[in-house]
């Protein structure tokens, strides 16, 4: 009771400003480069708050009102940030049904769990790395494994059981480094995304590819635009998969029974998509608003009220869906309020 009438106050603190939509702002502004937040994530009782950064940290916060409980990993000293930072970002989070706290980083940081109540590492698997994956029943882990030279984002996806921490399989056929990976919601299928310009879908019963999508290209290249971030929805009926190259950065939808392209979207950037819980809206970055976007009507149904200039790496719905964290330059997490959300222009 104590606990509840704490977060009931907390919550009555928070000022919602009608006009931007803005519930609260969580961490310290800077504009400093290794302050950008790169990955957050919610627990599944919505009651804490997840996020890494550049400098190499994770830390904790109380969803609610933005204090900071924890620091999981401590940042980079100031005179390793320039060399360890590429090496050392954990640039995926995520939260298993458990309760355990996953992030995956590049090859200094390799694969680690936390338990969010003290703090203690449980996990740490070193020749593993980001993306990073886990399954709807939080029994498997999904990530890549590092390549001949030690350095992270290998072709090779490797599956983990957690209650063994040991590989149970891996799924081999990308080309170049794959750069995201998700689960189906009833945990048979796994989506992966990969620089070599496909997206896979595995069958995890076989650990063979029994879908893909797109041209395969051998020999890695800076133009063409790959798959960038792929998510599958809650109901998973749909996957969503956006691009990025040079030259062109885009959305897709995708019909999973039917494996059918059923929308495509001009998109602000790439780098981070959200499904919300009931599975009926996507949220992505505009050109200069955070957009909702009507899975089952695939279009644009609603964006922010205030603009939203800077470049977002991390995004996350709340588990009751009231809430969209959405993090990237500038070291604050903005937690928007979805309802707010106005109907875009014609």
């Amino acid at each position: 009771m104590i606990r509840c009438a704490a977060l009931i106050a907390a919550l009555a603190l928070v000022q919602e400003d009608p006009r931007d939509g803005v519930v609260l702002d969580v961490g310290k502004p800077s504009k400093e480069f290794y302050a950008r937040v790169v990955a957050v994530a919610f627990s599944s009782d919505g009651m804490l708050l997840a996020s890494s950064s550049m400098d190499g940290s994770v830390t904790l916060w109380e969803a609610a009102t933005g204090k900071e409980l924890r620091k999981l990993v401590e940042p980079l000293p100031a005179d390793r940030k320039d060399y360890d930072y590429l090496g050392r970002t954990i640039e995926s989070l995520v939260f298993a049904p458990g309760g355990t706290l996953y992030g995956a980083g590049g090859f200094q940081f390799g694969l680690r769990g936390w338990d969010p109540r003290t703090g203690k590492e449980t996990l740490n698997l070193t020749e593993l790395t980001e993306p990073l994956a886990v399954s709807p029943d939080g029994k498997m882990l999904a990530a890549t494994s590092r390549d001949r030279t030690g350095n992270s984002n290998d072709r090779t996806i490797v599956l983990i059981e957690v209650e063994t921490a040991r590989p149970t399989g891996t799924l081999v056929g990308h080309r170049q480094a794959v750069t995201s990976i998700d689960f189906s919601p009833d945990g048979k299928t796994l989506a992966s995304g990969s620089q070599d310009g496909t997206l896979r879908l595995w069958d995890l019963s076989t650990a063979k590819e029994v879908h893909r999508v797109g041209q395969e290209r051998v020999e890695q290249m800076t133009g063409p635009a790959f798959p960038h971030c792929v998510r599958f929805s809650r109901d998973g009926s749909a996957l969503a998969v956006s691009h990025h190259g040079c030259w062109t950065l885009g959305l897709d939808l995708i019909d999973v029974k039917t494996r059918k392209k059923r929308a495509s979207l001009d998109v602000g950037h790439s780098d981070a998509l959200a499904f919300s819980p009931d599975g009926k809206q996507l949220a992505c970055q505009g050109k200069d608003r955070i957009e909702l976007l009507d899975v089952e009507q695939a279009r644009r149904t609603a964006i922010s009220p205030a603009p939203f200039p800077k470049r977002v790496f991390g995004m996350a719905f709340s588990p009751d869906g009231r809430r969209l964290a959405v993090a990237g330059d500038g070291g604050v997490i903005r937690i928007l309020d979805p309802s707010k959300f106005v109907a875009p222009s014609k």
